[in-house]
């Protein structure tokens, strides 16, 4: 599936501390393969992580 730069989405797998189920925001779509930089933010709105996922490990909120 491919994904959009800020499609808010969902985490399959546990990665750098982000746990499976967290929502995200793609910021970066990789154009040379199937990655996107996410990022992760807290109930304040501030950011507490940018990670990268492959496409399997994410999908559509």
């Amino acid at each position: 599936m491919k994904f959009c730069e800020c499609d808010t989405i969902i985490t399959l797998v546990d990665k750098n501390n982000i746990s499976k189920g967290t929502v995200g925001t793609i910021v970066l779509c990789h154009k040379n393969n199937d990655d996107y930089e996410i990022e992760f933010c807290n109930s304040n709105g501030e950011t507490m992580a940018f990670v990268v996922y492959n496409s399997k490990e994410i999908k559509k909120v």
